[in-house]
């Protein structure tokens, strides 16, 4: 954590908390975790992060946002070492034509959809970040990571093939 997050934090307690609380429950749920040790042969980098206050919001009254366009040492950031992927988000008009010819339509609920799409092991040291005196890392999908809506979809797109051909 760096020193003018954990000022801006130490101000609130009540925000403190909320940020703590919300770290707590992602590594309980598995969506970030403890490096415990060192893989010397992953290459590695830290993200900064900074915590959104919403207060009186029903569901996440905080959220701990982790930056991957900040640049490191090198002047690189995670986001400028990525490819963001092809689109693969459908045409709207085409989308609404195609209800004329499929009589079924499968919808699904998206809510937390990063959060539950695991980034690969070698990939994990590639999202580390400090937190109230933890070595910790990303263990799913970053908002704000270039790559993310790609990855999202193409795994969307794979379970659909898959039911699909079942």
């Amino acid at each position: 954590m760096s020193k003018k997050q954990d000022q801006r934090l130490a101000k609130d307690p009540e925000e403190e908390k909320l940020a703590k609380d919300y770290f707590d429950v992602q590594l309980q749920q598995g969506m970030i975790e403890e490096v415990k040790e060192e893989d010397p042969s992953t290459q590695k980098h830290y993200l900064p992060w900074h915590s959104v206050f919403r207060k009186g919001h029903p569901t996440t009254p905080c959220r701990n946002v982790m930056n991957a366009s900040q640049n490191d040492k090198n002047g690189l950031s995670l986001n400028q070492c990525q490819e963001a992927g092809p689109n693969l988000l459908p045409d709207v008009c085409g989308l609404a034509l195609q209800f004329r010819n499929d009589p079924i339509a499968i919808i699904m609920d998206i809510s937390k959809m990063f959060l539950n799409i695991r980034i690969e092991k070698d990939q994990k040291d590639l999202h580390r970040f400090f937190a109230y005196g933890k070595l910790l890392r990303q263990a799913m999908l970053l908002f704000g990571e270039k790559s993310s809506p790609y990855m999202a979809l193409e795994t969307v797109f794979e379970h659909a093939d898959t039911i699909k051909n079942f």
